[in-house]
């Protein structure tokens, strides 16, 4: 039976596993190995989210370069390594250099951004090809971290230099990837490199349409007894990510977060007289609420998905949370505020701008007067030709079998191998 390998550099947190299926892999028989690629400096703020019990025995940390190179000499020359796109060079050289067989996972946003801001988002600075010092200096001069980051490493690893001549784009054409994994066209025009477009791709579905399957044969449909919340994390920090700071910088502001909690909860208020239900909190399993009950509601970490499939009505900011509403045909409501509409960060315009016009729904603002007096008629029902299009467009290419799970597509991939 084959063996899979897969190449990591970031937390390994028990949702991240899920999503890549490798426990529906481990039952049908194929080995999986997980290599966390990192600084050691790096590793004990991942490990802070990670519960490595999971992971089982065939688990590696890798520091070094070196290490790595003999690390994938252990495996027979069927193995398959599996790794996002924004892999340090190195590392493509190396698989590239041993000529292992690989798959390259492709960007997944599984919603709209503006296009815009996306792309710089997405691009600096780790699979960019191999471009000027000039270019790169002028690139990463709105990126500090990036940019001393990227000095640094140049100044200590200059025994690496002919490693560095080799652009990724110049590794792929040379030994190419056997397949690319993206979700849709979408992803694959705005997000996806130049380099990696004409490669061998396979759509795949996106990791909340993939959640959708699952939950839709696993889970009956049950009578809605409840109006949910989903925090997406944008008002507190998430616990293990100090280096990666997830608080939102409108909200560093006491004051601003402070209106905008209370604004909050006059709205479940009014939404749970008008309708009669309880409104219940979503939260993702890692996020510090810092001893905040949202007024004593009922809080339930980690099970989404599920939930939006129960409940009533859906609520939230700009999240990709939002898609299991449209897919399980809930009523959305989408909410903001002002100071993330007048915000410097452009959230607003990269994220809630996009997914309100593609949805066609007005949202929310906490702080405007009529949307509080009255806001269940903010709340619609996507239409069916709407949600039609923003599934084809986000979720699941319309090509792609749309009952197929991740986890079959990469059955079929690494046996195909």
């Amino acid at each position: 039976m084959k063996s899979a390998v897969y190449i990591m550099t970031d937390s390994i947190s028990k949702s991240s596993y899920d999503n890549l299926e490798l426990e529906y892999l481990k039952q049908l028989g194929i080995t999986i190995h997980i290599c966390l690629y990192c600084k050691k400096e790096e590793y004990s703020t991942f490990n802070a989210t990670n519960n490595p019990e999971y992971l089982g025995s065939d688990f590696d940390i890798i520091h070094s370069y070196n290490k790595f190179e003999k690390y994938i000499k252990r495996f027979s020359n069927d193995s398959v390594f599996i790794f996002n796109v924004w892999l340090s060079p190195s590392i493509w050289y190396t698989l590239a250099k041993h000529k292992c067989n690989y798959i390259v996972i492709g960007p997944r946003t599984g919603h709209p951004i503006a296009h815009d801001l996306s792309n710089d988002s997405w691009s600096i600075p780790r699979y960019l090809p191999q471009k000027s010092i000039i270019h790169r200096i002028v690139e990463l001069i709105p990126h500090p971290y990036l940019f001393i980051q990227l000095s640094l490493s140049k100044l200590l690893n200059l025994k690496r230099d002919k490693l560095n001549k080799l652009s990724i784009s110049d590794i792929a054409n040379k030994y190419p990837p056997k397949y690319v994994l993206v979700d849709t066209q979408y992803d694959k025009d705005y997000f996806l490199p130049e380099f990696l477009k004409n490669k061998n791709l396979v759509y795949v579905p996106s990791v909340d349409y993939n959640k959708y399957l699952h939950q839709i044969i696993n889970s009956p449909k049950e009578s809605a007894e409840f109006i949910l919340y989903v925090h997406s994390g944008i008002l507190f920090n998430m616990r293990g990510f100090a280096d990666r700071d997830r608080l939102l910088s409108v909200f560093s502001n006491n004051d601003i977060r402070k209106k905008y909690m209370q604004n909050l909860e006059d709205l479940f208020d009014k939404m749970e007289n008008y309708f009669n239900l309880p409104i219940i909190i979503a939260a993702h399993p890692n996020v510090n609420f810092e001893g905040y009950t949202f007024g004593n509601r009922k809080i339930i970490y980690g099970n989404t998905c599920e939930l939006v499939q129960k409940c009533f009505m859906y609520i939230g900011p700009a999240s990709t949370a939002a898609s299991f509403a449209v897919l399980f045909n809930k009523r959305l409501l989408i909410i903001y505020c002002n100071a993330e509409k007048e915000s410097d960060d452009l959230r607003f315009h990269e994220y809630y701008e996009p997914l309100l016009q593609e949805l066609q729904i007005p949202g929310g603002n906490l702080d405007d007067h009529n949307f509080m007096e009255n806001p269940w008629n903010y709340s619609p029902f996507i239409s069916e030709h709407v949600r039609n299009s923003y599934i084809d467009k986000y979720l699941c290419e319309p090509t792609s079998d749309h009952q197929k799970t991740y986890g079959e597509y990469l059955r079929d991939l690494i046996e195909y191998i």
